[in-house]
């Protein structure tokens, strides 16, 4: 009847040694109020270290890095979940801003139950103890940049099996105010029981009226639940402390050759701090 979360964290943030350790509890009844958390019942140790010395006499490189970051996820009895190694093998910061990135990765996963990865019946994965090594490139523009964007690539075992990911995104401002941001996320999955592949296209865009009025708008769809999903929220700061939110949301669903409404909902809230 644990509904607790507690933990810690400690930061040495400085150059060229930068270094982090946090340790998590969710207990295994907890139930946020507002918002909502993707697993409960786990404790997580989570130490990264990083060496990111400067290049003062390059007139290409500003900085140079190299980074292990471990997770070290159990669950409430103390046995092992998830353990992820990730180390930068070498990171690239450039005088322009922009930054490249090449880590080999480690993953251990424990599975105490028969896992439906897609939620219909299809491709079932055993109980057991998982190995999986990889790698991923990352690439990331200067983000003072009008048009830019970020690029990773990852390969690395799944299971019973591989996948390969890309994650990209394109961002833009046209004008001051207007910020957008397209992403495309893509997995290619390759298991002992069959192989199958995912999308998933999202487009973020705000425009900022003032510092006080802004306008944000979402949109969402996957090709495996196939849903497209709009958010949109109307924010009016009235003064610190005072704020009125709109938000309207609008969910559709592919049934046959048809896309038809599945959620509908609007809400207006209020926020007002008093002060005494």
């Amino acid at each position: 009847m644990d509904r607790s979360v507690r933990g810690f964290r400690f930061n040495f943030p400085n150059q060229p040694w930068d270094a982090h350790v946090s340790y998590r509890e969710f207990g295994i009844q907890y139930n946020p109020a507002v918002g909502f958390v993707p697993r409960v019942g786990f404790r997580r140790l989570q130490p990264t270290i990083t060496y990111n010395p400067l290049m003062e006499r390059s007139k290409v490189l500003r900085e140079i890095s190299w980074e292990y970051d471990f997770e070290y996820l159990m669950m409430m009895n103390w046995e092992p979940a998830t353990v992820n190694h990730e180390i930068r093998v070498l990171g690239l910061r450039f005088e322009s801003g922009d930054i490249l990135n090449f880590s080999a990765l480690h993953n251990y996963e424990f599975l105490d139950y028969t896992f439906d990865i897609l939620r219909d019946g299809t491709y079932l994965i055993p109980e057991g103890r998982y190995q999986n090594r990889g790698y991923s490139i990352e690439a990331i523009s200067a983000p003072f940049r009008k048009i830019g964007g970020s690029a990773t690539w990852t390969n690395i075992g799944f299971w019973t099996g591989r996948q390969s990911n890309l994650e990209a995104d394109i961002f833009m401002r046209p004008i001051v105010g207007l910020n957008m941001t397209l992403s495309y996320i893509y997995r290619k999955v390759d298991l002992e029981q069959g192989n199958f592949k995912t999308h998933l296209v999202r487009l973020n865009s705000s425009y900022d009226f003032s510092p006080w009025v802004s306008i944000n708008f979402n949109i969402q769809y996957d090709n495996v639940t196939e849903r497209l999903g709009t958010n949109s929220r109307f924010i009016w700061i009235i003064n610190p402390g005072k704020t009125l939110f709109i938000v309207h949301n609008h969910n559709w669903q592919r049934f046959m050759d048809r896309i038809r409404p599945m959620e509908i909902q609007s809400t207006i809230k209020l926020a007002y701090t008093f002060r005494f």
